[in-house]
């Protein structure tokens, strides 16, 4: 049942997954209930963990990590929870715990869908009868009950049918009240986002998921536009192509926040929703500041700036970083890893300080004195 090699590879139990029940509860099942292994190895510095485990939600609280043992013999598993004992046995359509059907979810919980400005969420569970979807639209949120049968999923308001999705025909949304048809794509966190990557330099998601996975984005250089491929990869990740070649995994951090990774999903840099000093910034006396614009990704990466600085010799660009202070910002230097106070940058007027230009934008920077 296991081979120890370079890899760890073990024997996954029938229960693996996510089962629905007619009582309401879902069950995840890591499917290691043969094993009961925890173990420490020197070579690894590290312990080989390989226990079952089932997390389960009830009354939307989730609890995680109670054990759980699965017999190959006999192909019964068992777990304790909240004082009970449960039995669990795999029947032809999913699983009996303690004579309740559990089952998989229906295929319309793998993702969540958009139209328009709406976004669509099944909870997966028709398969027992719970079936509950989502229409969130802004600060709006309604929930309806659903069916789905032979890929068609009809959504009630109480007894009435009032949308229809038809997922043989491309995803088609009927609005029946309405009388109007909508197809659904795939929903992503990363669409609807205008990215900044450096002072000249953007990456724009305003272009939905068609049902398949794939839209586009623009990439802005300098001012000129390119046209690059989008494909979903999960709900965390999608991947940038450009006249059919791999660029980036772009990962969601949060909602001013992605990370470009490499083909081997490794971090590279961090992107972020403009910040309001992008760009550059001219003084009266033609010295200037460049900002990257990044600085609301400060707690993944440093955002970096240019700053014309001069001493008795010559002109010259320093490149520093700088963050955001309550209501200032703070040009610092990275000296061993300490950072450095160089200027205090304002967007008010403050007295004795240098003022930059940017259109009719003025910026107020003060030096720090050592």
């Amino acid at each position: 049942g296991m081979m120890v090699d370079d890899y760890n590879v073990c024997y996954i139990d029938p229960l693996y997954g996510t089962w629905n029940g007619e009582n309401g509860m879902t069950v995840t099942f890591n499917g290691l209930g043969a094993y009961d292994i925890y173990q420490y190895f020197e070579s690894l510095a590290n312990y080989w963990d390989v226990r079952g485990f089932v997390s389960i939600t009830q009354n939307n609280i989730e609890t995680n990590n109670i054990r759980y043992y699965f017999n190959r013999h006999t192909g019964i598993g068992q777990f304790e929870y909240q004082n009970n004992q449960y039995q669990v046995q795999v029947s032809e359509d999913g699983l009996i715990i303690n004579s309740q059907t559990f089952k998989e979810p229906d295929i319309l919980s793998h993702y969540q869908y958009q139209f328009e400005n709406t976004i669509v969420s099944f909870n997966g569970k028709s398969t027992v009868g719970l079936g509950v979807v989502t229409f969130i639209n802004g600060a709006s949120k309604e929930e309806y009950r659903y069916e789905f049968n032979d890929g068609i999923a009809n959504i009630y308001n109480d007894d009435t049918i009032i949308y229809v999705l038809d997922t043989n025909k491309n995803y088609e949304l009927k609005d029946v009240l309405a009388n109007k048809t909508y197809n659904l794509g795939l929903y992503h966190r990363l669409m609807n986002h205008h990215f900044v990557v450096s002072s000249d330099t953007e990456i724009i998601f305003d272009q939905p998921f068609d049902i398949n996975g794939v839209t586009t984005a623009t990439f802005k250089l300098s001012g000129d536009d390119e046209q690059l491929q989008v494909n979903y990869i999960d709900e965390n990740y999608v991947a940038l192509y450009y006249n059919g070649s791999f660029l980036y995994y772009v990962y969601y951090l949060d909602e001013d926040c992605a990370v470009l990774c490499n083909y081997n999903f490794v971090p590279l840099s961090a992107i972020a929703t403009s910040d309001e000093l992008r760009g550059m910034w001219i003084a009266d006396d033609g010295s200037t500041i460049s900002f990257s614009g990044i600085s609301k990704a400060s707690q993944y990466a440093h955002a970096s700036c240019e700053v014309s600085e001069s001493d008795e010799i010559e002109n010259y660009i320093s490149e520093y970083f700088y963050e955001l202070h309550d209501n200032y910002y703070v040009i610092y230097d990275l000296v061993n890893e300490e950072e450095i106070e160089k200027y205090d940058v304002y967007t008010t007027y403050q007295e004795n300080a240098i003022a930059y230009h940017q259109g009719d934008k003025t910026i107020y920077v003060v030096a720090v004195k050592d």
